[in-house]
């Protein structure tokens, strides 16, 4: 088992945002014929439960995986548009619905509910839009992925020649 170096520790945290983006999705609707009180505490408590094994999920496949295996992962992640655009969506609905929600509902529920309810809510609905997007055809242009140079460790005796 390796131990955390910085890239498991960024795709952990990866893994436990693709677990709030998809629960954004699925646990609105689980919980749609709610009280909006109810409906926006489940929302975000939903998706922070998701989150977390998520990110669980994703300490026990990248505590296995050998530092270099680790290194290709994270470029990969970190290179890849669709990843951030889908990324950009989310975080884009979440600050807009996070400020339209309460300002509709404002007398129907507490306002911590309200915000973190209707943030999670435009995470939902940025992601839906993004994969409707990509669905149509509006793909983000791939970049390319550096290969880096892996150090080869000289041995004792080839060091001492």
């Amino acid at each position: 088992m390796t131990s955390f170096n910085q890239d498991s520790r960024y795709l952990i945290r990866t893994w436990a945002l693709h677990g709030f983006f998809y629960a954004s999705v699925f646990v609105p609707m689980a919980v749609a014929l709610s009280l909006p009180a109810r409906f926006f505490r489940a929302t975000f408590v939903g998706s922070a439960a998701t989150s977390a094994v998520f990110a669980g999920l994703g300490y026990l496949r990248f505590s296995f995986m050998d530092e270099d295996a680790l290194r290709a992962r994270r470029l990969n992640d970190v290179y890849d548009a669709n990843r951030i655009r889908l990324e950009d969506y989310s975080t884009i609905g979440s600050v807009l619905s996070g400020v339209l929600v309460p300002a509709i509902f404002w007398k129907r529920a507490p306002i911590h509910y309200l915000i973190l309810g209707g943030a999670t809510i435009g995470t939902g609905l940025g992601m839906t839009t993004h994969y409707v997007r990509f669905a149509l055809g509006h793909r983000p242009p791939q970049s390319e992925v550096p290969q880096l140079a892996i150090p080869v460790p000289q041995s004792e005796s080839q060091s001492k020649a």
